[in-house]
Order: C-alpha cells, then structure tokens, then sequence
C-alpha cells in the first residue's frame, strides 16, 4: 500500500525595513505569514502646563538714620534783582549757624 502524505517546512526570517506586512504567495506557492506581536510603546513628550510671568516692582524704603554730620556746605547763586529779599547767615564757629 502506498501512502502520500505532505510535511510542512516552517522557517522563521528577520523582517526586512522594506517588509509591507501583508500575507505573500511565494513563486513555489508556499505563503509567507506576517507574525505580529503586541508593544507597549511608552513615549514622553512635552506639554505645556503653564505660564510663569515675572515682572520687575521697585519698592522704596525709608529708614530713618541717626547720625551727626561733621559738614555741611551750601552754594547759592542769588538773582541780583531778588538780593534784596535774600538773607545771607554766616557760619559760626563750631559749626552752628546764626540767624
């Protein structure tokens, strides 16, 4: 008694970069099957999530100081037509002026 019976040949190949993922009838007319597999592909981009605006404030502070001045020098310049209504006061000695 004769029996015929068919084996199969299986082999495994790379995917080529060029590789269009379908299902291939082969010119002996083997078939070549695209095995796929499931990827957890985890991936980080930038979002924007705010704004942070800065702006430049100038605050004025007064802090009173207690302090004795050695000099103290002033420089008029007197309008001659208003000499009359200007009175000058001398330095005293000691640094104190009169009045």
């Amino acid at each position: 008694m004769t029996r015929a019976g068919e084996d199969l040949d299986l082999e495994r190949l790379p995917v080529a970069a060029d590789d269009p993922g379908g299902v291939l009838t082969l010119a002996d007319g083997g078939l070549s099957i695209p095995i796929y597999e499931e990827e957890v592909v985890v991936i980080k981009r930038v979002v924007l999530k705010e704004r942070v605006v800065i702006r430049k404030r100038i605050e004025t502070h007064t802090t009173p100081v207690n302090t004795e001045l050695r000099r103290e020098l002033v420089e008029i310049d007197i309008d001659e037509s208003l000499k009359d209504r200007v009175r000058v006061v001398d330095e005293e000695p000691g640094g104190a002026a009169s009045g």
